[in-house]
C-alpha cells in the first residue's frame, strides 16, 4: 500500500512511550492511513493495484466478537504501522475507500471551520472566566461610607451573575457546534447515498 495520508492519534504517543505493555520495539507507529494498492501478493482477491484503500486498526479482525488476542494484532503496536511511504498489510488489514469519499476534502474543510469557531468560543469562555474571577475578587466585604448599601459591591455581584450567564451560553453553543461537527459527515454521506439509490431506481425504470 502506498501511503498518501496518515493520522496521528493520542494512542500513538502512548505506543512510543510503552504505555500499553504490548508494543514491540522497534516498531513503525501510526494505525490510521490511506492510499492506494501498489502491488498484491499471491492469493489476494479483494484488491487490485490502484484501488484506494484505508488501513484497519486490527489487521485480522473483520467482524463478530473481538478476539482475546486483538491487541497483539493492532496496527502500529505489535504490527508495523503506516508512518512510511509504503506499508505491507494483510488482505484483512485494509478496506476499500468508496468513490464517494472524494468529498472528504470538503468535509475536512467544513470540520476545520467548525473547529476554528469552537476554538473561538473556548477563547471567549476563558476571557469570561477571567473576568468572573476579577469580579468575585472585587466582592470582598467593604464598609459602606455613610450607609448600609454598598453600591460597588452590588454592581460587582450583578457583573458576576451576568458573566456566569454568558459563560453558560458559550458552553451550550460549544456543545451544539461539537454535535454539528460529529453529525455533518453522516448527513453528507447519507444524502449522497440516497442520491445514488434514486439514480439507480431511475435507471431501472428506464430499462423497464
Amino acid at each position: 500500500m502506498r501511503i498518501r495520508a496518515a493520522a496521528l492519534n493520542y494512542r500513538d504517543q502512548g505506543v512510543i512511550k510503552g504505555a500499553y505493555g504490548y508494543t514491540k520495539f522497534p516498531v513503525i507507529p501510526l494505525s490510521d492511513g490511506a492510499g492506494e494498492v501498489a502491488a498484491i501478493g499471491p492469493g489476494v482477491t479483494q484488491f487490485k493495484p490502484g484501488d484506494r484503500v484505508a488501513s484497519t486498526f486490527f489487521v485480522n479482525w473483520t467482524g463478530g466478537r473481538i478476539p482475546p488476542n486483538a491487541s497483539h494484532n493492532s496496527l502500529g503496536g505489535m504490527v508495523d504501522g503506516v508512518l512510511a511511504e509504503f506499508a505491507v498489510l494483510n488482505e484483512t488489514g485494509a478496506i476499500k475507500i468508496p468513490d464517494l469519499m472524494a468529498i472528504e476534502n470538503e468535509v475536512a474543510r467544513v470540520r476545520g471551520e467548525i473547529e476554528r469557531f469552537t476554538g473561538r468560543l473556548r477563547f471567549l469562555a476563558n476571557r469570561v472566566d477571567l473576568a468572573t474571577i476579577q469580579a468575585e475578587v472585587s466582592q470582598k466585604p467593604k464598609k459602606a461610607p455613610g450607609g448600609f448599601w454598598d453600591f460597588n459591591r452590588t454592581i460587582a455581584r450583578i457583573q458576576a451573575a451576568f458573566l456566569n450567564t454568558v459563560r453558560e451560553l458559550l458552553a451550550v453553543a460549544e456543545g451544539l457546534v461539537a454535535f454539528g461537527a460529529a453529525v455533518l459527515p453522516l448527513v453528507l454521506l447519507g444524502a449522497l447515498g440516497w442520491g445514488l439509490v434514486r439514480r439507480s431506481l431511475r435507471r431501472a425504470d428506464r430499462a423497464a
